[in-house]
C-alpha cells in the first residue's frame, strides 16, 4: 500500500530561474535513522530512494521519494515487507527505457539468508514488480548463506547488469555477475567459485558488453554474455572496498576511481583519491593519477571514505562525488564533497558539500551517497545528515561549479549590473567597522542570507539571515578600503541589492 506523507523537516529552497535551479533540503520521515542513497531525474522530478529505520520497535522501511525541481516533497512510497527483514541500505536507483525505474534492496527472508530484492517502480510510485534472487544460484556440495548485489546499472535491452557476492559455507565473498531481462529475470549468471573477489561498481560498454572493477585491484572486460575477454591489474596500496567506481567517457575509454589508503608517515591511514583512465579496447592503461582532497581544500586534513562515484560529461570531463573526514584542532568534521578532472585527470574545481545554515557546527556529518548531472548543466546529490542521535536524508541541487546556491563563486557581469534587484537600505555608508541593512518585510518569511562581493564580483563574506530578521549587523572590519557590493538572498533567489563604501 502506497503512503503518502507531508515534509516534515526541511531547511530551504530555491528556484533562481529557468535555466539554474538551486535547493539543499533534508527530509525527516520521523524514523531515528533515513539515509538516502540513490537519485534520478525523470520528466523534470526528482527520484529518491531511502531507508527508514525505527527502533522503537525496531524495524525498516523502503522509502521512494519524489520531489519537484524546487525541492518540494511531492509523493512518497512507503514498503515494509511482512515476512522479511531489510538488511541494507538501497544501493541503486536505476532508470528503465520505459521511464521508470529499479530499485534493489538486501534482504533477510525467514530462512534467515541474505538475499536480494529488485523492484520496478513507475513515475506515479507504483510497485510494477519485486524479484527476489535467494534461489537464482545452485552450488552442489556449497549452499551459499548470503546472495547479495553490490552494484547495478540499466542496459540498452531494457534490462539490467548486476555484480555482487555470494557468501558461501566453504569459499566467502565470490563475485558474480548477473543479467537481468526488462522484467527482471536472470538471463544469465557468472562466477567463479574459486576465486575471490568484491566488486561494487559495474556498465555496459559500447559493444554491449561490460566492464566492472574488483579488489584485488582489476578492470575486468567481459561480453555480452558474461564471458571475459581481458582484465588489467594495477598496483596501489590498500583499497577501501566500498569505494570505487567506473564509467564509459564519450570514446569508449574506461575511467575507474578508487580510494586508496595513504602510507605516507604522518598521515597514515587516510585516504586519497586514486583515477585511472584504460582503452575501452584493449585495457592499457592511458593515465594513472592520485589526489589529496586535504591539499584541495581550504587546507583541511580530510579522507574520502566509502560510497565514491563518478560521472562523465559530454565534454569527456570527469566527476568525482562523495563525502570527507576531516580534523580541525580537536574536534572532527564530515562533509559531502565533489571534485571536477578534465579529460587527462587534470583537477579543475573541488567542493565541500554541507547546508549554510549548519556550516559551522561540527556536531553535524554529511554525506554524499549518489550524484546525478542535471538537464540545467547542474548536479543533484543525496546522501544523509547526521546529527545527535538522528538521521536525515539530504537532497542538494547545484550548479555547473558545485554550488549550491546563486553567486557561490562569484557575480557574472550581469549580475554585477543587475539594476532590477530592490535597493537595499544600507547605512551607515560610507562605514568603518559596522553596516546595517534593513531586510525587506516582503522577504523576512525566509531563511536567507546577505553576500559581499568586492567590485570585480569575487565573494568576500556571507552571512546568514534567521527569519524574521528585520536588520542585520555586518562586521566589515576586516575588508580593506573600497567599493562592494551586497546581494539579499531570500527564498534562493537574488532579490536584493546594493553598493557600500569600506574607508
Amino acid at each position: 500500500m502506497r503512503l503518502i506523507i507531508v515534509l516534515l523537516f526541511s531547511v530551504f529552497s530555491f528556484n533562481v530561474n529557468a535555466q539554474q535551479q538551486y535547493f539543499n533540503k533534508l527530509y525527516d520521515m520521523g524514523y531515528v535513522l533515513t539515509t538516502a542513497k540513490g537519485i534520478l531525474e525523470i520528466n523534470n522530478n526528482y527520484y529518491v530512494s531511502a531507508l527508514g529505520n525505527d527502533y522503537n520497535p525496531w524495524h525498516q522501511i523502503i522509502v521512494i521519494y519524489k520531489i519537484n525541481k524546487k525541492g518540494q516533497l511531492l509523493d512518497t512510497l512507503i514498503y515494509k515487507p511482512n515476512d522479511r527483514w531489510l538488511s541494507a541500505y538501497p544501493r541503486n536507483i536505476v532508470r528503465s527505457n520505459d521511464d521508470c525505474f529499479f530499485v534493489n534492496y538486501g534482504e533477510i527472508p525467514t530462512n534467515d539468508s541474505l538475499t536480494e530484492m529488485i523492484m520496478k517502480i513507475d513515475t506515479n510510485l507504483n510497485i510494477k514488480w519485486i524479484r527476489h534472487y535467494h534461489d537464482t544460484l545452485n552450488i552442489p556440495n556449497d549452499p551459499y548463506i548470503n546472495f547479495g548485489i553490490n552494484n547495478m546499472s540499466s542496459t540498452n535491452d531494457g534490462g539490467l547488469i548486476a555484480v555482487g557476492n555470494i557468501n558461501g559455507t566453504g569459499n566467502y565473498h565470490r563475485l558474480f555477475v548477473m543479467k537481468t531481462d526488462s522484467l527482471g529475470t536472470a538471463e544469465w549468471i557468472k562466477y567463479n567459485p574459486t576465486t575471490l573477489g568484491v566488486s561494487y561498481a559495474i556498465k555496459q560498454t559500447p559493444d554491449s558488453g561490460y566492464v566492472y572493477v574488483s579488489t584485488p585491484p582489476k578492470i575486468i572486460k567481459l561480453d555480452k554474455y558474461g564471458n571475459q575477454l581481458w582484465n588489467t591489474s594495477f598496483n596501489i596500496n590498500y583499497i577501501q572496498y566500498a569505494s570505487h567506481d567506473v564509467v564509459i567517457d564519450k570514446d569508449g575509454n574506461i575511467i575507474a576511481g578508487i580510494n586508496e589508503f595513504i602510507i605516507d608517515g604522518d598521515i597514515d591511514g587516510d585516504m586519497k583519491i586514486h583515477l585511472f583512465k584504460f582503452d575501452g579496447n584493449t585495457g592499457q592503461m592511458i593515465w594513472d593519477k592520485e589526489y589529496y582532497f586535504y591539499r584541495t581544500v581550504d587546507n583541511l586534513l580530510v579522507a574520502q571514505h566509502e560510497s565514491m562515484g563518478l560521472i562523465t560529461l559530454d565534454d569527456g570531463s570527469i566527476i568525482w562525488y562523495g563525502h570527507s573526514i576531516g580534523d580541525v584542532g580537536s574536534n572532527s568534521f564530515a562533509a559531502g564533497a565533489i571534485m571536477k578532472f578534465n579529460t587527462n585527470g587534470d583537477s579543475l574545481w573541488s567542493s565541500l558539500l554541507d547546508m549554510p545554515l549548519y556550516r559551522d557546527s561540527l556536531s553535524m556529518a554529511w554525506g554524499i551517497f549518489d550524484m546525478k548531472p542535471t538537464a540545467d548543466n547542474g548536479f543533484v546529490g543525496v546522501g544523509v545528515q547526521v546529527g545527535v542521535g538522528k538521521s536525515m536524508a539530504w537532497v542538494v541541487k547545484l550548479d555547473s561549479m558545485g554550488h549550491d546556491m546563486p553567486g557561490g563563486n562569484g557575480l557574472s557581469v550581469a549580475e554585477l549590473n543587475n539594476t532590477s534587484l530592490a535597493s537595499l537600505q544600507i547605512y551607515p555608508n560610507p562605514a568603518t567597522d559596522q553596516l546595517n541593512i534593513k531586510i525587506p518585510s516582503q522577504y523576512k518569511q525566509h531563511i536567507g542570507q546577505i553576500i559581499v562581493y568586492n567590485s570585480q564580483g569575487k565573494e568576500v563574506d556571507k552571512t546568514n539571515i534567521p527569519k524574521n530578521t528585520e536588520t542585520i549587523n555586518l562586521n566589515i572590519n576586516q575588508l580593506l578600503s573600497g567599493v562592494y557590493l551586497l546581494r539579499l538572498v531570500s527564498g534562493g533567489e537574488f532579490v536584493g541589492g546594493g553598493k557600500f563604501i569600506k574607508q
